[in-house]
C-alpha cells in the first residue's frame, strides 16, 4: 500500500493535471523533494501508457520498461521515498527507459507505414501486368488461368502478410534491417516473408487451363473456380465472359 505521502501527491497529479516535462536527455537531479517525486509519479503514468498500447515496441525494450517501473514502485511504496537521491535516481532510469521506448515505437510505426506503402506500391503494377498481358495475349480473356491464378495468389499473400504484421508487430530482424537497407524485399526476407516481383510471379505460371462458364445474369461475377462471388469479393473475376481483378 503506498503510503499516505504518495497518495496525496497522486492526488495533486490528477486535479492540477501534472504531466512529465524532464526529458532523460536534459535530466538534472531535483533539489526538492517533493517535486521529484510529483515528476516520478507524472512519467510513471507516462510510462504506463507506453506499456498499454506496446504492440508495436520491442519486446526487450518492453521488458526492461517493466523492471525499471517495478523499481519506481518500489521506491514509491517504501521509506526509500523520503530519499531525494533514490527518488531521482529512480527519476532518470525511469526517463531513459521511456525514451528507449519512444524511439523503438516510433521506429515500428515507421516499418509499419513502409510495409503498408509497399503493398500499395506492389499491388498498383497489377493493371500494367494485366494491360501487358492482355496486349501478349490478345485480350485479357485470353490470358492463360494459371497466370491469373499466380497473380490472385501473389495478392493474397501480400494481404496476408500485411495482415499479420499489422496485428502481431514486425520482428526485431526486419527492424535492424529496415534500419540498414532500402529493399523492401530484403527486409521483409529478415522477418521470413518471400515476396516475389510481379514479373517472377507471372514467369514462373506455366500452361494454359481454358475456363468455361455459364452465366445467364450479365451482372453477376463469378470466381475462377465458376462460383458466384459477392460484390466484395477481392481477386480475379469472371463477367460477362471477361476476366478482371478487383482490389
Amino acid at each position: 500500500m503506498k503510503n499516505l505521502y504518495v497518495k496525496f501527491i497522486m492526488v495533486l497529479t490528477m486535479i492540477w493535471g501534472i504531466t512529465a516535462t524532464v526529458s532523460a536527455d536534459e535530466f538534472t537531479p531535483y533539489d526538492n523533494l517533493s517535486e521529484a517525486v510529483k515528476e516520478l509519479i507524472a512519467n510513471r503514468d507516462v510510462a504506463g501508457k507506453l506499456l498499454e498500447d506496446g504492440d508495436l515496441m520491442n519486446d526487450e525494450i518492453k521488458a526492461a520498461l517493466r523492471d525499471v517501473l517495478a523499481d519506481v514502485d518500489a521506491v514509491l511504496d517504501s521509506s526509500r521515498i523520503n530519499d531525494l537521491d533514490e527518488v531521482n535516481q529512480a527519476l532518470e532510469r525511469l526517463l531513459n527507459a521511456i525514451r528507449d521506448a519512444q524511439k523503438s515505437v516510433e521506429e515500428y510505426k515507421d516499418l509499419s507505414d513502409a510495409i503498408k506503402q509497399f503493398v500499395e506500391d506492389e499491388k498498383g503494377k497489377i493493371d500494367d501486368m494485366l494491360d501487358k498481358l492482355s496486349e501478349e495475349y490478345g485480350g485479357v480473356s485470353n490470358i492463360p488461368d494459371e497466370i491469373l491464378d499466380a497473380i490472385e495468389q501473389w495478392m493474397k499473400d501480400l494481404d496476408a502478410m500485411l495482415k499479420e504484421l499489422l496485428e502481431n508487430g514486425a520482428s526485431q530482424e526486419m527492424l535492424d534491417a529496415f534500419n540498414k537497407v532500402q529493399d523492401m524485399r530484403d527486409v521483409l526476407k529478415a522477418g521470413g516473408y518471400n515476396i516475389p516481383e510481379l514479373e517472377d510471379v507471372v514467369a514462373g505460371a506455366t500452361g494454359i487451363t481454358s475456363v468455361t462458364t455459364s452465366m445467364h445474369d450479365n451482372s453477376a461475377e463469378y470466381g475462377l473456380n465458376g462460383n458466384m462471388v459477392s460484390g466484395n469479393y477481392k481477386g480475379i473475376v469472371i463477367k460477362n465472359g471477361k476476366k478482371f481483378i478487383k482490389k
